[in-house]
Formats: structure tokens, C-alpha cells, sequence
């Protein structure tokens, strides 16, 4: 909250996970749709209806938003791809796992509503889980 607080040309937030080779995006508590803006996360009317797939509630991303970040999420997968050849999938975060109170949920809805926007993406590294013992025991042992 700070950093986004205190600098406010901050324009991306991009969290680093493992394991699937998946680019996501907004939103993680539910589908997203454009085309009712009254459903939106600032509402609590809305809460505990969140988090449900296939039900009546969509979260609201609007249309300039959406086309944002799927552009830029384009550009990251094609970016990966042309430097080491691997395929990642774009998709919103709710397809994958749905969840609450994300770092990227979070920067996006910041400053949802002003000039100060940030788009929040997470990346999913690889298709394995790589543990360097001998980097975490020299960066503990001091």
C-alpha cells in the first residue's frame, strides 16, 4: 500500500509465481465482464457473492481496461517467447484459481477510479520447482 501510495507513476505491478508457464491477469475473486459497471469490487452489497464460477455475478473490468491488459500480456508472452522459444497462455487469474487479497488484485484496484491506474499481472514460471540449497544456505549462514 505504501509503495503505490508514494509513487504514483508506478504503472505496473507484475508478481512472480511457479509452476505453469501462465501470464494472468485481473480479476482473481471472479469472472470478468464489461458490460455492468454497478458490479464492481468497491460494493460491498456484492460480498460473499464473489468467488463463484459459473454463477450470476461477473466482476466489472471495463472494456479500455480489459484491452490493455490483455495487449500487455500479449507482449510479455511474446516477449518470453522470443527469447527462449517457450509458450506461455494469457488468461485472467480466476480460470486458473480464484482467490482474494492478491498483490495484483490489490495494485489494480488501488486507484481504480483516477489517473493513477496500475495494472497488475502475475507470471507463472516454468513447469517445475527448482530449489538452490547452495544459494539459500549462503544467503542464511550470514
Amino acid at each position: 500500500m505504501w509503495l503505490l501510495d508514494n509513487y504514483p507513476t508506478i504503472k505496473w505491478h507484475i508478481e512472480i509465481h511457479s509452476y505453469s508457464q501462465i501470464i494472468l491477469h485481473c480479476w482473481e475473486d471472479d469472472e470478468n465482464q464489461s458490460d455492468d459497471p454497478k458490479t464492481k469490487f468497491a460494493k460491498p452489497e456484492y460480498d460473499r457473492k464473489r468467488g463463484r464460477k459459473r454463477d450470476n455475478y461477473k466482476e466489472y473490468v471495463s472494456k479500455e481496461d480489459h484491452s490493455i491488459l490483455t495487449h500487455l500480456t500479449n507482449r510479455i508472452r511474446d516477449g518470453i517467447s522470443a527469447l527462449n522459444q517457450n509458450e506461455y497462455t494469457v488468461q485472467s487469474v480466476f480460470n486458473l484459481y480464484p482467490t482474494s487479497g492478491s498483490g495484483q488484485d490489490y495494485s489494480h484496484s488501488c486507484h481504480y477510479d483516477s489517473n493513477n491506474k496500475v495494472f497488475g499481472f502475475t507470471i507463472e514460471l516454468e513447469k517445475n520447482f527448482i530449489l538452490h540449497r547452495k544459494r539459500w544456505n549462503i544467503l542464511y549462514e550470514k
